[in-house]
């Protein structure tokens, strides 16, 4: 967009809808859908943008970024509850803890955070390790902390490998494709997963946290008794996604000899777009793990309709926040900002990294503060002069400050607390400063990778 605001103006009109925006959250407990629209409209008109033009930064922000998650979001939900109801997810966890041995079986439980975040939300996917997590910490007499953790940040993990939303909203802000996003993530996997695990011990030692008494365990198998599915299976299912992506990128990289070879190359790029490496997830799913194993269509059916039930508030909170990002971007605010970063000679990465968390402590909601990131870092004048995996570096540094620091505006710091029987102060010296913790740390190592790699 032409328009640029005067900036004293713009600046002013921005710290008031932020603090409006933190009252009618914190303040007044409204939902995070209507407090982020009226901050939006409040910035928009106090800054001086012609009333068409904010019209118009709802309207762009609504559609555009309802067009790049809507889809992913429902079919990622219901890829969670297929590997609910056919009991993947309690496989995976399982084996990863028999493998790993009761010793070891905090670890095991985080990489089996990472593998399930990776189709399913993070709620629902917390809800059905919990009861795991009981078990065995009942069983060793170790702080619940010791297990719940690792966990969590396993999840939070997984949630950074496509096909999950928030890479979606990285490629949709920044001009990076998919592969190269796919490739850092993974690349970051194992290093995050061991920086978050070193981080849990020394605070599980230092808070003991029983079982509550009201929990509910995951019931105890019988030997020679018929399971669920297979871990392999269940492992060749959910990775599937991801391999067609990488299939995808591979194949858009390639230059083909005749039209044969060609058509060929486009259908391994086609099979690997998001929405349809999630629908054929999904069936492999539907026809392996559920039907047979004897689960009749109708109960799938059932399955699939519930699972879809809070996709609708999800995706319109995101796109509340798309709402306040086209605000500030059609209002010159990322122009504004870019010169600045020129001028002081900043890392693009730290600053979308510092915007972020920022973001994430007020407004409280992981996807609201990583779209208005991304918004804000992809109207930098300079954002264009970047290399792909850069482009990559910038985007993930935004989702590691978009997941730090969880508090009370956030419904996962009231969910994890309720889970583990903590007081608010617990929750705050165990569940925030851990999130923080690993969230800085795992920052240092990606700001690393952006010197050596990009």
């Amino acid at each position: 967009m032409d328009y640029v605001a005067n900036p004293a103006q713009l600046i002013t009109a921005t710290l008031v809808g932020f603090v409006v925006l933190l009252f009618l959250i914190i303040k007044l407990k409204l939902h995070a859908l209507l407090s982020v629209l009226i901050a939006g409209v409040i910035i928009g008109v106090g800054s001086g943008m012609p009333f068409s033009l904010v019209t118009q930064a709802v309207t762009d922000g609504m559609g555009n970024t309802l067009k790049g998650i809507a889809l992913i979001v429902g079919l990622g939900s219901m890829f969670g509850g297929i590997l609910e109801v056919s009991g993947a997810a309690q496989a995976i966890a399982d084996k990863l803890v028999k493998v790993f041995g009761e010793k070891n079986s905090a670890f095991a439980l985080g990489l089996a955070g990472v593998i399930i975040g990776i189709p399913v939300f993070f709620d629902p996917a917390f809800i059905i390790l919990m009861p795991i997590v009981y078990s065995i910490a009942k069983k060793t007499n170790k702080s619940l902390l010791y297990y719940v953790l690792p966990m969590t940040a396993g999840l939070g993990i997984g949630s950074a490998i496509p096909p999950t939303p928030a890479p979606m909203l990285i490629t949709g802000s920044l001009p990076v494709d998919l592969g190269t996003v796919t490739i850092l993530a993974l690349v970051l996997v194992i290093p995050k997963y061991l920086i978050s695990y070193a981080v849990a011990v020394p605070f599980a030692k230092k808070m003991y946290v029983p079982v509550p008494e009201n929990a509910v365990m995951a019931p105890e198998k019988k030997e020679g008794t018929a399971g669920g599915p297979s871990f392999g299976l269940v492992i060749s299912i959910v990775l599937l996604p991801i391999l067609l992506i990488l299939i995808s990128a591979s194949a858009g990289m390639m230059t083909a000899e005749g039209a044969g070879m060609q058509r060929f190359l486009d259908f391994c790029v086609f099979i690997g777009q998001p929405y349809l490496a999630l629908i054929i997830a999904n069936v492999a799913g539907i026809i392996f793990l559920c039907v047979r194993k004897g689960i009749t269509m109708e109960t799938v059916e059932s399955v699939l309709a519930k699972s879809l039930q809070p996709v609708a508030m999800i995706v319109l909170v995101t796109s509340a926040g798309g709402v306040l990002r086209y605000v500030l971007d059609y209002s010159g605010m990322g122009t504004l900002i870019g010169n600045a970063l020129q001028n002081a000679n900043l890392s693009i990465i730290l600053v979308a990294y510092i915007i972020s968390t920022l973001m994430r402590i007020g407004v409280g909601s992981t996807t609201v503060a990583l779209t208005m990131t991304l918004g804000i870092v992809a109207s930098f004048p300079q954002i264009s002069t970047y290399s792909p995996m850069y482009l990559a570096c910038i985007g993930m540094s935004a989702m590691f400050g978009a997941t730090s620091f969880s508090h009370v505006n956030d419904s996962g710091f009231w969910l994890t607390k309720e889970y583990m029987g903590i007081d608010l102060k617990t929750a705050f010296k165990s569940w925030t400063l851990y999130g923080g913790f690993c969230s800085i740390l795992s920052f240092i190592v990606l700001y690393a990778i952006s010197f050596i790699w990009a």
